[in-house]
């Protein structure tokens, strides 16, 4: 039996309104300042490649995190005289978190200069990664308030 074009067209309406759903979650999810978290080892998943010794976490969500990152811990050749970071957008890398020893895989979506030799990095967790396990990561990073209450 065929498809009618209209009931192709429907079918693409409908994967389009999914995507833009998806897309709407991820940009309006619960961000979490978070203080002096590091991630380590950040590497291209398809080329092995390592991009960057260290970042650091700025805020985190159930959906993904903020990394900044500075000049001088870029170590892959082809950024390091780079001004932009637009040639990472959907590569796919994994990295650990200092504090937690944890490994943990994503896309990276957008890049920003940030000014002074530094990059803002946003990473969308791998969409296969439970949800309770994103959302308890965000629970156990310490925010700066939580920093200062504790001295």
């Amino acid at each position: 039996m065929k498809k009618t074009k209209k009931e192709a067209q429907n079918i693409q309406n409908t994967q389009a309104e999914e995507e833009n759903n998806i897309k709407s979650q991820r940009e309006h999810a619960f961000r979490k300042d978070v203080v002096e978290i590091y991630v380590l080892n950040i590497k291209n998943l398809n080329t092995n490649e390592v991009l960057f010794s260290r970042a650091e976490v700025l805020d985190v969500s159930a959906t993904g995190m903020l990394l900044a990152v500075k000049r001088d811990e870029i170590v892959a050749l082809s950024l390091r005289s780079t001004l932009t970071m637009s040639l990472l957008h959907d590569i796919d890398v994994g990295f650990t978190i200092e504090v937690m020893d944890t490994y943990i895989e994503g896309a990276i979506k957008r890049t920003k200069p940030r000014g002074r030799g530094e990059f803002l990095i946003a990473v969308d967790f791998r969409e296969d990664a439970p949800e309770y396990w994103r959302e308890s990561l965000v629970d156990l990073l310490p925010t700066k308030d939580e920093d200062d209450e504790e001295e």
